[in-house]
């Protein structure tokens, strides 16, 4: 016999064997093509030639006989290979063929089992296997011998002969089998002693990586991702169902038409209805194939649900049998013993088979069944898809109103699917299922499209209608705050805050989740109206509120103006740490977008008031691309502007001000048009182009569309700049001052710095030095615990000339404020630095020292051995000497005055 790899090739010459064999049983069949290479799993069998027994337990068209014959045709040693048929549980056949396999092992093995076995009065099997079993430990190298489709074989004598022979194998020889279901073996025994190596259908099955690959190679033209993806759900690695997809498609080569074929594939398709009716479903007896047929319709199986469908009581012994031999059913989980499901293709295929053979009344009266059994064990949203599948529409609609009781936003996918399958006289006469079903439209759906907020509106009114006349004041609040969310992601916060309003004064007082929305908006119309205080307070209550109700869209909100309203605070810290919060929280899809793009604007705003561009581009920049992914103007326009201003900070005015025109020539919405004028305006002005400034200012005068207060004070601010360039001085001082006032009684410090830095400049362009300094001083007051930056730096050079002009006057910390703005503002020139109150002693240079490298007072008296009253008054005269009143403005004074070396402060 001539050796071609590790297998042999049989010479049909050989004399001793018999002539009644099949000889293709003693050779690996052929494989499929396209084949595809599995070096993991190869090395996965490699590895386990150090053990006495390699199992494959899989289900059909797993790959299994392919994943061996490759294998072997690699192995550097002899293998065997025998496939098993139902005919070898006759003992003395299946080892008839066992010995021919290795036979091919050359030498005198298995002769002797042979003729023995042809004798007139065979011997016991056992004295055959033990013959074997010597002439394989005579054998030199190693040996491989492969029982392939070893399913086939159940009698209980021939399992307990292989499992002696393979207790007693010599180390030299493995055995491998092939099986769709676990044999019964002492596997248990062999894996606790690492005697077993085992792969599953977990292990065969082809990942994402190896699809891709399969159907590159084994198709005309390169799929659409979403294509690949569709066939990888539905096959789940599955390599025989990859096979019959690729056998559907057209071998024309045209793209469309394959497209189109993959499209329709599925467990209905009648390649592979005949492949599982034929290969798993006729092996099976008529008692279990009428199991499968039935159990199909069930999504999820569990003994109990099969028993109420099936009307019998042992369906959970079933369940284990039929995960025991491996026929397409996975425990949910990974844990068996509890709930199952079928593999997709598996299922549509047994139901597109079960319906040739029962009438559609009695499929109805299966979900019939299993949804009464859903209902009593509490499971509602199962019940409902069976009421459905069932056809009893009217149970199905109350099954939905008893979920909507309990939840209107969680099953938001769930009911609009619900719901659409219902006939709408189903519906129309259930205010409750309207209801929801607006709600689900809303948050299953686009929220941002006119169309979609049309039809949500629809249904919305035909819940109102049905609760009017009862007179459900509480329900029809729910109408009004859901309204409230429609106009929101529409960009009509009047009617959003408006619907708020009335959403309050009707719902229950107990209704926490409605409760919760509604102090959201308030909450955001107190930022917007720059009541901050108010808007912390709300936002606060409405984040609690959303919390218990689980309603996480409004818990990420609440979170939204809590870090809006503490910016405008100047709590810059808090701002980014709650926005930062809010990021991290808006994990998922496209429905996260919008929460993803509104926080990374805010810490975009955060990092340029910090004057850190890079950062701020970086954040900015990937809102505006979510912004734009959500087709969402008012989260494009907010980015947009903000990288506007970047580009103006790095003196690229012309480029500013031609990203604010294409924001505003496409951006239709009236409130976002005139905050984006607004901006253009301030852009204009920056680069010293009054005239379109004033031309805004005139049209602005004209009134058009209300603003919110946040809005009204940034123009009011704008027009301050341009009175002061035009030297309308005293007009500008009036207004500010008014604008001033109400900041600080709002809790608006940004708008309080902004105004008095106007303020400051005005008096200044006045002569009034004075009262400029003072106007400066406190801005200077405000910021510099902040760390606020842009909000002085964007004011430019006129600020810079009047901080040359005042810092000698200023308090020492904000003195040290001022010449960190200056050099910002002018790199490179000398910064004036007022001068030490009086100078430090000798002993107060070194508490000087001590101080700035953070040691505290007993420690520093400690180290200079005096006691620590001596050291509070040292501590004391320093705070005075240098106008400070606390470590920090200390270091910052220390800083601006060059009092110690860099690497000391």
């Amino acid at each position: 016999m001539q050796q071609t790899g590790a297998m042999s090739e049989f010479d049909p010459r050989a004399e001793d064997l018999p002539g009644d064999l099949l000889r293709t049983k003693l050779e690996p069949p052929r494989p499929p093509a396209p084949t595809m290479p599995r070096p993991a799993l190869v090395a996965r069998l490699d590895a386990g030639l150090a053990r006495k027994l390699t199992l494959l337990a899989a289900p059909a068209g797993y790959g299994k006989t392919t994943l061996l014959a490759e294998w072997v045709a690699g192995l550097a040693h002899p293998a065997a290979w025998v496939t098993c048929d139902p005919g070898d549980n006759d003992p003395a056949r299946f080892w008839t063929y066992v010995l021919s396999a290795c036979r091919q092992w050359g030498g005198a093995t298995g002769r002797a089992g042979l003729s023995a076995l042809r004798a007139a009065q065979p011997p016991a099997l056992d004295a055959v296997l033990t013959t074997l079993l010597n002439e394989l430990a005579l054998l030199a190298g190693p040996r491989v011998l492969v029982l392939d489709d070893f399913h086939t074989v159940v009698t209980p004598e021939l399992l307990a002969q292989l499992a002696s022979l393979i207790e007693h194998l010599p180390r030299s020889v493995q055995v491998v089998l092939s099986t769709r279901a676990t044999p019964e073996l002492p596997l248990a025994r062999w894996r606790a002693r690492n005697e077993l190596t085992e792969l599953g259908a977990g292990d065969l099955r082809f990942s994402p990586e190896e699809i891709q690959a399969f159907l590159d190679q084994a198709l005309p033209i390169a799929l659409a991702p979403a294509t690949v993806a569709r066939l990888a759900g539905q096959t789940e690695g599955w390599a025989a169902g990859l096979r019959l997809a690729v056998l559907a498609a057209p071998a024309s080569g045209d793209a469309a038409a394959v497209e189109q074929a993959l499209e329709s594939f599925g467990g209905e398709h009648p390649h592979v209805v005949a492949y599982l009716a034929g290969e798993v479903l006729a092996a099976q007896p008529e008692p279990l194939q009428a199991f499968l047929l039935a159990t199909s319709f069930l999504p999820r199986l569990s003994g109990p649900v099969c028993d109420a469908v099936m009307g019998r009581a042992d369906s959970a012994r079933l369940l284990d049998q039929l995960a025991g031999a491996n026929l397409f059913l996975r425990p949910i989980g990974g844990v068996a013993g509890g709930w199952y499901r079928y593999h997709p293709l598996f299922a549509a295929a047994m139901r597109q088979r079960a319906r040739q053979r029962t009438s559609g009344a009695e499929v109805r009266a299966l979900h019939a069944a299993a949804g009464a059994w859903y209902e009593a064990h509490g499971m509602l949203a199962d019940a409902v898809d069976a009421a459905l599948a069932a056809e009893a529409w009217e149970r199905a609609a109350t099954l939905i109103e008893q979920v909507l009781e309990r939840d209107t936003f969680g099953e938001a996918h769930a009911i609009r699917r619900w719901v659409a399958q219902l006939p709408e006289q189903a519906v129309q006469a259930r205010p409750l299922v309207c209801f929801g079903y607006a709600s689900a439209l809303l948050f299953a759906g686009d929220r941002y499209d006119p169309a979609n907020a049309h039809t949500v509106e629809a249904w919305a009114r035909l819940a109102e209608a049905g609760w009017q006349p009862e007179g459900n004041a509480a329900r029809l609040g729910q109408v009004a705050a859901l309204r409230a969310m429609v106009a929101f992601w529409q960009d009509d916060l009047a009617a959003a805050f408006a619907y708020a309003g009335q959403a309050s004064a009707l719902l229950d007082a107990y209704d926490v989740r409605y409760q919760g929305i509604c102090r959201l908006f308030h909450g955001m119309e107190a930022l917007l109206g720059g009541e901050i205080a108010d808007a912390l307070s709300l936002a606060m209550e409405a984040r609690t509120l959303c919390t218990i109700s689980r309603n996480t869209a409004g818990a990420l909100a609440s979170t939204f103006v809590l870090a809006s309203a503490s910016f405008q605070q100047g709590n810059l810290d808090l701002a980014e740490a709650l926005y930062q919060e809010w990021l991290a929280a808006a994990v998922g899809g496209a429905e996260m977008m919008d929460d993803q793009s509104e926080a990374l604007y805010g810490l975009a705003a955060v990092a340029y008031e910090r004057d850190e561009l890079e950062a701020a581009e970086q954040h900015a920049t990937r809102a505006l691309a979510l912004g734009q992914q959500r087709q969402s103007e008012r989260l494009r326009a907010q980015a947009s502007l903000i990288l506007a201003r970047i580009q103006q900070a790095h003196g690229h005015a012309g480029q500013a001000q031609q990203l604010a025109q294409a924001l505003a020539t496409r951006t239709r919405a009236p409130l976002l048009q005139r905050e984006i004028q607004g901006w253009q305006a301030d852009l204009a002005l920056a680069a010293g182009d009054l005239e379109a400034a004033g031309r805004w200012r005139a049209a602005l005068a004209t009134g058009g569309t209300p603003a919110a207060r946040l809005q009204q004070e940034h123009e009011a601010l704008i027009v301050a700049r341009l009175q002061i360039a035009l030297g309308e001085t005293a007009a500008a001082i009036e207004a500010l001052e008014a604008w001033r006032a109400e900041a600080a009684a709002a809790g608006r410090t940004r708008g309080e710095i902004a105004t008095l830095i106007l303020q400051a400049l005005a008096h200044a362009a006045q002569s009034e030095q004075p009262s400029a300094a003072q106007a400066l001083a406190r801005a200077l007051a405000l910021g510099q615990p902040r760390g606020m930056r842009r909000i002085f730096l964007d004011a430019g050079e006129p600020l810079a000339g009047l901080l040359r002009a005042v810092a000698p006057t200023l308090k020492r910390a904000n003195a040290a404020y001022a010449g960190l703005l200056l050099r910002a503002l002018a790199p490179g020139q000398a910064t004036p630095r007022a001068p030490l109150l009086e100078p430090l002693s000798a002993q107060e240079q070194r508490v000087l020292r001590m101080l700035v490298a953070g040691r505290s007072n007993a420690e520093i008296a400690g180290e200079l051995t005096v006691s620590p009253n001596t050291i509070k008054t040292h501590v004391k005269n320093i705070y005075r000497k240098l106008d400070v009143g606390s470590r920090d403005e200390l270091r910052a004074a220390v800083r601006e005055l060059g009092l110690l070396k860099s690497s000391q402060v």
